[in-house]
């Protein structure tokens, strides 16, 4: 430690793992229990964590992608691919996430929702009504994605409802909208769209992708992203 009794800055954010194990080798009977304690080599505790699935970065996280990755890619739930994601109007009390970044407070909205009747429309809207207690579902919003994308787009489904029963404005959605009108209350998202759509490998999508979308359609104008991928889908159609 230095003067003011602070660990070494090398050291600082480390800990020794100290365990008991049995010693079949000792037969001096110096220990009644049987055990002695042995001392392991000093680690991060970031690294630990990331050992015992007990830290699980954001899948924006430098951490989680570069100093860790090979540790958290086969447990981290920002690689796991959906059909469906919930995009909540207001984080769950559990999240406390805090001060944060933009992305970060996005990410906090988000959860997995996977959906047992992907692509037949009136099944959705059933099992939708079934899982979620929605009164009335209806196509909500839709948006493009943060790559350029312009042969499907995400498509957003919401309780018509949820303003009436005094549902919170979902700030997320209402910024990525093509419309521009204020979206109200929990949603969910898939992939859709006109003509080609998705194919069969893109109509599971990471959390990640979705965080992306949103961040991307809340710092631009949405509705004329919404109309440049169209047109671009209309010429690229018609050979122009």
């Amino acid at each position: 430690m230095d003067s003011q009794g602070r660990e070494p800055v090398s050291q600082r954010g480390k800990f020794t793992i100290v365990t008991k194990e049995a010693d079949p080798g000792r037969n001096d009977n110096s220990r009644p229990d049987g055990f002695y304690e042995k001392r392991y080599q000093t680690i991060v505790v970031s690294d630990y964590l990331a050992s015992t699935s007990m830290l699980s970065p954001s899948p924006a996280s430098a951490t989680c992608q570069k100093a860790h990755w090979p540790t958290h890619k086969t447990s981290c739930a920002a690689t796991a691919k959906h059909n469906c994601y919930l995009v909540r109007a207001t984080p769950p009390p559990s999240s406390n996430i805090g001060p944060s970044s933009s992305e970060a407070q996005i990410a906090s909205l988000i959860e997995p929702f996977q959906l047992k009747h992907y692509g037949d429309e009136h099944a959705e809207m059933t099992e939708l009504k079934s899982r979620l207690g929605w009164s009335s579902v209806y196509e909500v919003a839709k948006f493009y994605d943060h790559k350029g994308t312009d042969t499907w787009y995400h498509f957003v489904y919401g309780d018509l409802d949820a303003k009436k029963q005094g549902k919170p404005k979902n700030e997320a959605i209402s910024r990525a909208s093509h419309h521009g009108k204020d979206v109200f209350g929990d949603v969910v998202v898939i992939r859709s769209g006109p003509g080609e759509g998705p194919n069969e490998a893109q109509q599971v999508f990471t959390k990640g992708w979705l965080e992306k979308s949103l961040e991307f359609n809340k710092t631009r104008d949405a509705k004329s992203v919404f109309a440049e991928r169209e047109r671009s889908r209309f010429q690229r159609k018609m050979g122009m």
